[in-house]
């Protein structure tokens, strides 16, 4: 089957201390944030506005229209938020940038960044920044919590296996090192403008299409190689699985089951051709193309003929002329192959 590309979850990220923007001017920056300590739901968001004369205002989560880590955007103007702030709910908790990260009653580091999702407001990871020799941040999902106490954050990993957790890469950092991992093969360079790298808390997702099942295999195995991956979702769709998709279900559709239709994707886009009896058919065929997850475009190329019962030899995508059997091609409308 085509691999259908997933929709990444939805997250949000906030980095301690970033800039808090209004819609008309920035409010000032991210200094706290208001979590429930056993939902692990976000419910208030802290901003400290002015440099001298600090003063820090309480804004409700829902407010927030998107986090990531060089800013986070309110939905409204700095004159309405003034009036949005709130005090927050007494049994919340808070988490602050240093908060210290225990695991039983060893030190392992300080918070530096969370993220957490957009419809919930559910927190899901945490960036730490390690005090080990190895340093560097570490990026810890939910379930690896265990509990939020007013002074320290308390995790279930250990302290050996935290020290041997792999650096956080941010991921715009990341992306664009797998990204170079697949240049670097040489093969993979002429697929790889009709591939997305989209990475998401240290996890990859490759989406498009490569020209092979085989390319597909090795773009997975050029992003294992990058320092810092967690996980890899390969939804690339292979042209040549495509080709049986696409023709597997116009031998399925009642107008065009039995017609000498070749297909030839390139890329996602869909080459048909051969030769079909009416326009109608020919119109199907495409139709049929078209409602195919994986195909992008649809380029009909095929021939109308009332008498055709017989198959040509249906030519790559490469500007030939197809060629009928048993007769000879117009050798100056051959173009050469690349």
């Amino acid at each position: 089957m085509v691999a259908i590309a997933s929709s990444i979850r939805p997250l949000l990220q906030v980095h301690f201390g970033s800039p808090a923007n209004a819609t008309d001017d920035t409010l000032g920056k991210v200094v706290q944030v208001f979590v429930h300590p056993e939902t692990w739901q976000i419910s208030y968001l802290m901003v400290q506005r002015g440099l001298v004369m600090k003063k820090r205002l309480t804004f409700p989560i829902e407010l927030v229209t998107e986090a990531r880590v060089d800013s986070t955007q309110f939905s409204l103007s700095v004159d309405d938020l003034l009036q949005k702030a709130q005090a927050p709910k007494h049994d919340l908790l808070l988490l602050k940038e240093h908060l210290p990260v225990e695991s039983g009653s060893e030190k392992l580091g300080g918070l530096s960044a969370l993220f957490f999702d957009r419809e919930t407001y559910r927190l899901t990871h945490l960036v730490i920044h390690r005090h080990a020799l190895a340093g560097g941040e570490v990026l810890l999902d939910v379930g690896q919590l265990a509990v939020l106490l007013a002074d320290r954050l308390e995790v279930k990993v250990p302290v050996k296996e935290f020290a041997m957790l792999p650096h956080y890469r941010p991921d715009s950092e990341l992306a664009e090192a797998v990204r170079q991992s697949i240049w670097d093969y040489a093969r993979l360079r002429i697929d790889i403008e009709a591939v997305t790298v989209l990475v998401q808390c240290n996890e990859v997702w490759l989406t498009g299409h490569v020209s092979s099942d085989t390319n597909r295999r090795l773009m997975e195995d050029q992003t294992s190689l990058v320092r810092g991956v967690r996980g890899i979702h390969n939804e690339l769709v292979a042209d040549t699985d495509l080709a049986m998709e696409v023709a597997a279900a116009l031998s399925k559709h009642a107008q065009t089951r039995g017609q000498p239709i070749g297909v030839y994707p390139q890329l996602g886009e869909v080459h048909l051709r051969g030769l079909v009896p009416t326009e109608q058919v020919k119109q199907v065929a495409e139709e049929v193309a078209l409602t195919l997850p994986g195909v992008e475009s649809v380029h009909n190329e095929m021939a109308v003929s009332s008498k055709a019962d017989h198959l040509p030899e249906l030519a790559a995508v490469t500007g030939q002329e197809d060629v009928v059997p048993g007769t000879e091609p117009d050798l100056a409308k051959v173009k050469p192959s690349v």
